[in-house]
């Protein structure tokens, strides 16, 4: 690895100073976080900010090579913690000049070393704020890395400058420039960092002589980073010439072979003498017997009845190899528990060692996922993503030691996922309507106009809101359980009447009845398109449609779809903006257009599509949007099934349907008894 350090002209910009920071781990505990870069910039200084970024860099590197027994990505997260309150401490002093002035990068390399101990690439981890500059060269290519990073605005309790963090894995031969904005231009312009990375030997010669044109002219610095490929051969030559001055020690060599152990042919030892004659000790003499203290008793005689009595009362031994048995089985049974609790703990490092290795490998993905997102290639970092999601899900079921590194690894997962799928949680969407204190359970809704319309399929009521709030009861004469609108009225369809009830300012006009196009026709998802109504035949599963005429009357029905590829199972909703869209089983959207089936899309998104309900869309409209209760959103997609914008609430618990303003800048949702308006933002 070479690291060039290039200050231009730093006394140019009297209010400006800058500065670029290098640390090497400096033993083998520090070796696993890596290597730290510092690149900064402060605008408008003051006098007693000189020292500003020497400080801020102190702190980082200190706090973060304290950090010797954790991840470095976990480190440098708690890096930017530390960092943040050091520099909240300052503001609590009175200072908040440097505040929108300070343009700082913290860059992270740990190296990744194969079975052989060789370095081959690198974990990268980094984080900016301000609008200094990072590029990453590979084969050629000159990608703007640093612009992944989303920069938010400063929150003042507690203070948060550093925010996001960008991972990913670099290999040897790529190289990583730094800098700030007016050097990053002009090496833009003039193609000065074209020629840098064109350059197959990075030296103080070649990049002399490249930057001799502009050095006089600019003020700013580049930090730059060579991940040089040749780097293992000039490692290896250091430690040969270092060989040369150890001193000399000999070594002697032993070979078994020459060593012989000597025949014993026999073993003599002196002779002892013999015991037969050694002298007899002198017998002693016998000693009187003592007279006994107590007379004799006559012996005491049981009768037969008494012993038996006492047999019986006394307990019985035990054969000795019961006695044996017994003692067998508790030691069996010990022994059985002894090795039961060796294979228990066996079984447990096996199971350790298989989580580690998980963890290692959903990790590998991790990083290279975030190379993924370094390129741009946003649909793969959102696959690989959510396939690592689901092993993290798994491995949450299994007790083990890892439980924090597995939450962790779960909340980083789906941050990234929230973000790629461009999920917005609301924490408190806006009530403005609560029909709890109506005597009305709304089931279904339809906007027209500047009014919403509820109903229920069980009454005969359909209640009108309107946008001040306004609330009225009307008597609609039967049960609604489609409605569509048309320019002239709303249009609530009966089936058990068989009759379409035409609603309008005033109230409901006389109702009238379709003629049905056969005698087995049953009519299914309602909706219109310039006031032609659409309805889709269950049983043919044909979609037909009624051609208006004008003053709320229809001519005779004729079969819209041509070709046979209608799937009528399943089908839950249905939509028309001059094609027809149907949502059908299996989350399946289907667009078919003329008459004619065109495509089928997979909406492809995380949370993975558990039960879509409704799909909304109308000629004004440039998206689709689909309602999702069991998830507890709702999804706004384009045509072409791409993922615009999520929301999602923990308030959304009985979602029931839903409605968009014309202009697409509102949606309401009916959940339960309440009604929620959320204001869209894409």
């Amino acid at each position: 690895m070479k690291v060039f350090e290039f200050h231009f002209n730093p006394k140019l910009e009297k209010e400006t100073i800058f500065d670029t920071f290098y640390y090497e781990p400096e033993n083998v505990y520090e070796k696993r976080l890596g290597y730290l870069f510092l690149a900064g910039e402060l605008t408008k200084v003051l006098p007693q900010n000189v020292r500003f970024l020497k400080n801020l860099a102190r702190v980082i590197k200190t706090n973060f090579y304290n950090l010797k027994t954790t991840l470095p990505q976990t480190a440098l997260k708690k890096t930017l913690k530390e960092a943040n309150q050091f520099l909240e401490r300052i503001v609590q002093q009175g200072d908040v000049s440097w505040i929108s002035n300070l343009n700082f990068v913290i860059l992270n390399l740990s190296p990744e070393k194969t079975k052989k101990k060789r370095v081959s690439a690198y974990k990268l981890n980094f984080t900016r704020v301000g609008n200094i500059k990072i590029f990453l060269a590979r084969e050629g290519r000159i990608l703007d890395v640093g612009g992944e990073v989303r920069t938010e605005e400063v929150e003042p309790y507690p203070l948060k400058i550093f925010f996001n963090i960008i991972s990913g894995r670099v290999t040897n031969g790529d190289r990583i420039l730094i800098m700030t904005r007016e050097v990053a231009e002009v090496f833009l312009a003039q193609k000065i960092t074209e020629k840098i990375v064109e350059l197959p030997n990075l030296n103080n010669k070649n990049l002399s002589r490249i930057l001799k044109e502009v050095e006089k002219a600019i003020s700013g610095i580049c930090l730059l980073v060579d991940l040089d490929e040749d780097e293992k051969k000039r490692l290896t030559k250091k430690i040969v010439s270092k060989q040369k001055f150890l001193p000399f020690k000999k070594t002697i060599k032993f070979s078994l072979s020459k060593f012989y152990l000597p025949k014993i042919s026999r073993l003599s030892f002196p002779s002892l003498p013999s015991f037969s004659k050694l002298p007899k000790f002198p017998k002693l003499p016998k000693f009187p017997k003592l007279p006994k203290p107590f007379p004799e008793l006559p012996p005491f005689k049981l009768s037969k009845k008494l012993t038996k009595i006492n047999l019986l009362l006394k307990e019985p031994r035990r054969p000795s190899f019961l006695r044996k048995k017994n003692i067998f089985l508790i030691l069996g049974f010990v022994l059985f528990i002894f090795l039961g609790s060796i294979v228990a703990k066996i079984e447990e490092k096996k199971e350790t060692a298989r989580i580690e290795l998980e963890i290692r490998e959903i990790q590998e993905k991790l990083d290279k996922g975030d190379s993924f997102l370094l390129l741009n290639q946003r649909k793969k970092a959102n696959q690989l993503f959510s396939e690592v999601f689901e092993r993290i899900n798994l491995l949450k079921k299994t007790e083990t030691v890892f439980k924090d590194e597995i939450n962790q690894l779960e909340r980083d997962i789906q941050d990234k996922l929230f973000d790629l799928n461009k999920l917005e949680v609301v924490e408190n969407p806006v009530l403005i309507f609560d029909f709890s204190e109506k005597e009305f359970l709304p089931q279904k809704m339809i906007l027209f106009g500047d009014k919403i319309y509820f109903f229920n399929p069980e009454t005969n009521n359909v209640l009108e809101l309107s946008n001040s709030g306004e609330s009225r009861l009307l008597e609609g004469g039967a049960k609604f359980n489609r409605a569509a609108s048309i320019d002239e009225a709303v249009l609530f369809f009966s089936p058990s009447e068989q009759q379409i009830f035409p609603l309008k300012d005033a109230g409901f006009s006389k109702s009238f009845s379709l003629e049905s196009l056969a005698e087995d026709f049953e009519f299914r998802n309602f909706a219109s398109f310039k006031s032609n109504l659409y309805f889709l035949d269950s049983k043919g599963c044909r979609i037909i449609k009624y051609p208006y005429q004008g003053k709320l009357k229809w001519g005779s029905p004729r079969v819209w779809s041509k070709d046979r590829s209608l799937t009528c199972s399943g089908v839950k909703s249905m939509a028309i903006d001059g094609a027809i869209w149907i949502l059908g089983e299996k989350n399946l959207i289907e667009k078919y257009y003329i008459g004619k089936f065109e495509k089928a899309i997979k909406i492809d998104i995380f949370p993975p599509p558990r039960n879509f309900t409704k799909i909304l869309t109308s000629p004004e409209f440039s998206y689709l949007y689909i309602l999702e209760p069991a998830a507890r959103r709702i999804i706004v997609v384009d045509k072409d099934g791409q993922i615009v914008k999520q929301y999602q609430s923990e308030k959304f618990d009985n979602l029931k349907d839903f409605a968009v303003s014309g202009d697409e800048k509102k949606i309401y949702l009916l959940n339960n008894q309440k009604l929620y308006q959320l204001l869209l933002n894409f």
